[in-house]
C-alpha cells in the first residue's frame, strides 16, 4: 500500500495521559426506572383514590349552575390538561373526593363538591411480566434491571470511545515522527483530491438548486465549519491539516495492523460492502459513495479504524462507572 509516508518513530498510545473526565461515565438510575416503568404499561388500570387530587387524575366534579336543568353542572376532566379551566384544574390541587371549596370556574367563583377521583395506576414489575418480554435470559426483574444497565453502559462506552480515541490520536500524532508526506501521490493524494472533487461536484448541484453560483470553496468552508470570510489560502491551509491527520493516523495503523498480521484489501471491503447492501437493501453503488467514494478509501478508513480501535481496546477497560 501507497502511504505516502512512513512512521520513523511512534509515540506509545499507551503512554497518553487520559484526564479522568473522560474516563468517566455516569449513568442515571431514572433512565433505567423509566425504560422499566414502561413494561407495565400495558397493566395499567383506573382505580379510585382517597387521598390529594395530583396532575393527570381523572377527576369528576359538581358545582351550582342556575342555567342547568337540574340546577347543577356537571364536569369530568383529566386535571392538569386545561380541558375545563386552568385556574380551576389548578386549584383542584390536594383536595380529596368528598370536599367542596370554592373556586373559580370559567372566571366565576363556585362552590365545587369534588365527586370522585381516580387514577391510572400501574402496578410494580413483577418476574412474569419479564418474561413476557421474551428477552433470551432475561426472566426475572432483577436480570433485566441489569440487562437495562449493561445497556446504558455500553451506548455511553460508544459515545465516549469516539472522543477518546481522538484525544489520544491528537496526542500521538504531535509527538510522533514521520517521514515527509508526499503530497503527490498516496493516501494524501487520494484524501485531498476526494475532498476538492466533492465541493465542486456538491458545489454544481447546490448552484443548479439555488440558480445562482456557489463556488466549491463555499462547500469546503461548510464542510470545514469555518466562518463566512474564511480565505481560500485559510481553507487550504484547514484541508491540508485534516488531510495531513488522515494520512498519518493511515500510517500509523498500517504499521501496528502489519505487526498484527492483519491485512485489508480492496477485494475483503468489497466483501463488506456487499454484504451491507444486501442486509440493508441498498444498491451496492449507493453504499460504495457513502463509505467510500472508493474501495481504496475504504481500505483507508480501515487502517484508520484500526488504531483507533487499538486506543479503545486499551482504555475501554479504565472507565469508571457510576450510576446516580
Amino acid at each position: 500500500m501507497n502511504l505516502g509516508t512512513q512512521l520513523l518513530e511512534e509515540f506509545d498510545f499507551r503512554q497518553v495521559a487520559i484526564p479522568e473526565k473522560l474516563l468517566s461515565l455516569q449513568i442515571k438510575q431514572s433512565e433505567i426506572d423509566g425504560m422499566m416503568a414502561q413494561v407495565t404499561e400495558q397493566y395499567i388500570t383506573i382505580q379510585p383514590v382517597q387521598d390529594g387530587i395530583c396532575k393527570g387524575d381523572i377527576v369528576r366534579i359538581s358545582w351550582p349552575d342556575p342555567a342547568a336543568e337540574s340546577g347543577t353542572a356537571e364536569a369530568q376532566i383529566s386535571v392538569g390538561r386545561n380541558f375545563l379551566d386552568a385556574e380551576t384544574e389548578r386549584q383542584l390541587l390536594g383536595h380529596k373526593a368528598g370536599e367542596t371549596a370554592e373556586m373559580p370556574v370559567k372566571g366565576v367563583l363556585r362552590q365545587v363538591s369534588v365527586l370522585s377521583v381516580k387514577r391510572r395506576v400501574a402496578p410494580a414489575l413483577t418476574d412474569a411480566m419479564v418474561a413476557e418480554l421474551g428477552e433470551p435470559d432475561v426472566k426475572t426483574v432483577e436480570a433485566y434491571a441489569a440487562a437495562l444497565k449493561n445497556g446504558l453502559i455500553e451506548a455511553a462506552k460508544d459515545e465516549r470511545n469516539r472522543i477518546l480515541a481522538d484525544y489520544v490520536e491528537k496526542q500521538v500524532l504531535a509527538k510522533s515522527t514521520f517521514a515527509p508526506i508526499n503530497e503527490a501521490e498516496g493516501v494524501y493524494h487520494l484524501r485531498f483530491s476526494a475532498y476538492v472533487d466533492y465541493a465542486k461536484a456538491a458545489a454544481a448541484q447546490a448552484s443548479a438548486q439555488a440558480g445562482g453560483e456557489i463556488p466549491p470553496a463555499e462547500i469546503l468552508r461548510r464542510m470545514l465549519r469555518k466562518p463566512e470570510g474564511t480565505s481560500r489560502d485559510e481553507l487550504h491551509a484547514a484541508l491540508h491539516e485534516m488531510v495531513e491527520h488522515s494520512t498519518k493516523l493511515c500510517c500509523l495503523g498500517y504499521t501496528h495492523a502489519q505487526a498484527d498480521g492483519v491485512t485489508f484489501t480492496e477485494e475483503q471491503c468489497a466483501a463488506e460492502l456487499r454484504e451491507m447492501a444486501e442486509q440493508y437493501e441498498m444498491p451496492y453503488e449507493e453504499v460504495l459513495a457513502q463509505m467510500g467514494p472508493t474501495l481504496e478509501h475504504v481500505v483507508i478508513g480501515k487502517y484508520e479504524q484500526y488504531f483507533s480501535n487499538l486506543i479503545i481496546a486499551y482504555n475501554e477497560p479504565k472507565y469508571k462507572i457510576e450510576v446516580v
